[in-house]
C-alpha cells in the first residue's frame, strides 16, 4: 500500500489564474488588461519569486508602466492581496485520491506532504499557526515554486491528512535531487520538480517517513524549462573530434559506460 503521496504544489493541488485578483478588484476590461500585464505577466513577478526583488521596488516598477494613478492604485491592491484570490484547491486532485483508494492501491487516505524553498506552509503548519505569514527569501533557483506566501488549503490538505510539510534550505538540494532522479531513473525535471524527491530524501533521513514504505513522487515539469539551472552545476559538455570512436571514449571514460 502507498502511504505517502508527494504532490507538486502550483496547478497540481492548487489551481493558479492571475486574472481573479484583477477582476475583484477592476471592472473596466482595458485598465484590467494593463494591470494583470504589468503585475503579473512582468520581469519583476518573475524575480519576485527568485527572492532577487524587494516587493516595495518591484512595485514601482510595475506601477512605472501604467499610465493613471487609478491603474497605479490598482497594480497596489492586486499585488497585496494576489495570494487571496488567485489560488484554489483542485478538486480532481481529490478525486484522484479517492479512485486511488476505490481501486486498492491505498487503503486510507495518504499523508500529503509539502516541500518547499522558502517554507511559509511548513512554519505555519509545524507551528500550529491558522494563518501563513509570508517569510524570508532567498536566492532559491527554483522559480516554479518559490514564494513568501502559502494558502490556507495547502494548510488545509496537511491538516486533513496529518501531514508533513519541510522547507529547503540550499540549492544543492535542488542540484542533487535533479542530478540523481536523471541517473538513476532517467528523469530530467525542472528543479522545481525535483523538490520532491530532495524532501523526500530529508524526510527519510530524519525518520518522518521510513524506510520501505511507498511513496508517490509527482514530478509535472521537464528539466528544459530551464536548463541554465542545470548548466549552472553541470561540468562542459564533451564533444568529440575524432568521429564515433572518440564519442565511445568519452562515454567510456567520462561517463564509465560499457559501450563496446
Amino acid at each position: 500500500m502507498i502511504k505517502n503521496i508527494v504532490f507538486d504544489m502550483g496547478k497540481v493541488l492548487v489551481g493558479y489564474d492571475a486574472d481573479r485578483v484583477c477582476s475583484h478588484f477592476m471592472d473596466n476590461e482595458e485598465e484590467k488588461k494593463a494591470v494583470c500585464t504589468s503585475v503579473f505577466v512582468s520581469p519583476e513577478w518573475l524575480m519576485l519569486d527568485m527572492g532577487v526583488i524587494s516587493e516595495e521596488e518591484a512595485l514601482q516598477r510595475m506601477q512605472a508602466r501604467l499610465e493613471t494613478d487609478h491603474a497605479k492604485e490598482m497594480a497596489a491592491l492586486c499585488l497585496a492581496h494576489w495570494h487571496e484570490y488567485n489560488m484554489w484547491p483542485l478538486e480532481s486532485m481529490g478525486e484522484l485520491v479517492r479512485e486511488l483508494k476505490e481501486m486498492g492501491f491505498i487503503n486510507h487516505i495518504p499523508q500529503m506532504v509539502s516541500v518547499e524553498d522558502y517554507g511559509p506552509v511548513a512554519k505555519a503548519y509545524n507551528s500550529g499557526c491558522e494563518m501563513i505569514e509570508p517569510v524570508e527569501a532567498w536566492d532559491s533557483v527554483a522559480s516554479s515554486i518559490s514564494t513568501k506566501w502559502g494558502t490556507y488549503h495547502s494548510l488545509y490538505a496537511l491538516r486533513k491528512s496529518r501531514g508533513l510539510a519541510i522547507a529547503l534550505e540550499k540549492n544543492e538540494d535542488f542540484y542533487q535531487a535533479q542530478s540523481e532522479l536523471a541517473q538513476k531513473e532517467g528523469v530530467y525535471c525542472e528543479s522545481a520538480s525535483a523538490a520532491s524527491y530532495a524532501g523526500l530524501k530529508e524526510l527519510v533521513a530524519g525518520g518522518k517517513i521510513k524506510k520501505g514504505e511507498k511513496v508517490v513522487l509527482l514530478i509535472t515539469a521537464s528539466g528544459v524549462k530551464d536548463t541554465k539551472v542545470t548548466s549552472s552545476y553541470l561540468p562542459e559538455f564533451p564533444e568529440s573530434i575524432t568521429g564515433l570512436d572518440g564519442a565511445l571514449d568519452i562515454l567510456e571514460k567520462q561517463y564509465q559506460m560499457k559501450v563496446r
